[in-house]
């Protein structure tokens, strides 16, 4: 992408709000695609359009930020873009299916349950009418008899084989229970780097910040980012790439210990919380963080070729007691963006409001 193409979508990149402004919008949005030779399909035209309209923040920052560096703007970029702000709710549907499996299983056993208190019940009122017999000694006591051996036996067949039935019913219940928590796993889990993703750290990061607020006790966020990384890609491949991914995971889960929630958030960025910690303690972990990925080496296997320096840049922010939480990202974002613009390979912080 030129220089050109960057000023002219600075030009069109916030039409005026008169008149028919989601016409303006749309017509922006659709340029836009034509621009960059982007597909216009639904979730493209979503994203651009949000852009120009300004609805969506984070995506106009994001995408203004490849704008400004003069990074190419193409479909990769849209599908991680949709990936970190419009996902749709597929675990959501894996949670509710795998729910329904579970209340249907234990509806059945329910039934099973009714059926052996529906045969005891019976069973019981048989034994009754034999017991005022016994005193009576009349003749009908051989029937009786013979009616109570026959309820006996089909009582003992019912049990043996609602037995069976509660017990299959105990193990399919067992093996949805299983599949539940795997969906779960899986819905909050990065397949890449095995460490949570977004949607795993921005609910944990919901319910610290609630601890924090309740407790009074500190909270820093830190947001990394490999320096380069699109270089790295387009040099050695992506799967190179997916390589540095998981090693820069692994090096950010290893300095920051047991208890410490790390995520990758997308891309090539990644996010860590750090409750009950001081802004200098944060900095100091995100300092550890950075120094260790820098004196990583980083090589390709099958050719042993030296990768060179990987660095990554973080950003630390300070949580004040009851901000929004978008406050405090952007903030760790500002942050990570000043390491930037010093020439990568560095930490920042923005403690508080500006």
């Amino acid at each position: 992408m030129g220089s050109d193409a960057t000023l002219s979508m600075h030009a069109a990149a916030a039409p005026a709000r008169t008149g028919n402004a989601a016409v303006a919008f749309a017509h922006a949005a659709i340029a836009s695609m034509l621009r960059f030779g982007i597909r216009p399909t639904p979730a493209h035209f979503t994203i651009w359009y949000d852009y120009h309209s300004g609805e969506q923040p984070m995506v106009r920052r994001v995408l203004s930020t490849f704008l400004d560096s003069g990074q190419p703007v193409d479909e990769r970029l849209m599908f991680e873009i949709h990936d970190r702000f419009y996902r749709p709710g597929r675990e959501m549907q894996l949670f509710l299916d795998a729910s329904q499996h579970i209340q249907s299983a234990l509806h059945v056993a329910v039934s099973q349950v009714a059926e052996a208190g529906s045969n005891a019940t019976r069973y019981g009122s048989t034994l009754r009418r034999f017991s005022g017999a016994l005193g009576a000694e009349g003749p009908e006591l051989p029937g009786l008899l013979a009616r109570l051996q026959e309820e006996t036996e089909a009582l003992s067949r019912r049990c043996d084989q609602l037995g069976g039935d509660i017990s299959s019913s105990a193990e399919r219940i067992g093996a949805l229970e299983r599949e539940l928590a795997e969906a779960r796993r899986e819905a909050t889990t990065d397949v890449l780097t095995g460490l949570p993703n977004r949607r795993a750290f921005e609910d944990q990061l919901r319910r610290a910040a609630q601890e924090a607020t309740m407790r009074g006790h500190s909270l820093c966020l830190l947001i990394a980012d490999i320096d380069r990384f699109k270089h790295i890609n387009d040099t050695w491949g992506h799967p190179v790439g997916d390589a540095v991914l998981r090693r820069v995971a692994q090096t950010i889960g290893a300095c920051l210990g047991e208890g410490i929630l790390a995520a990758r958030m997308g891309g090539e960025e990644f996010a860590a919380l750090l409750p009950h910690a001081t802004l200098a303690a944060a900095q100091q972990a995100a300092e550890r963080i950075r120094q260790a990925v820098s004196e990583k080496s980083f090589s390709v296997r099958s050719t042993g070729k030296d990768l060179g320096i990987v660095t990554i840049s973080i950003g630390v922010a300070a949580y004040q007691r009851g901000e929004p939480l978008p406050c405090l990202v952007e903030r760790a974002d500002v942050a990570l963006y000043q390491a930037k613009q010093a020439r990568r390979n560095r930490v920042a912080s923005l403690p508080e409001p500006v």
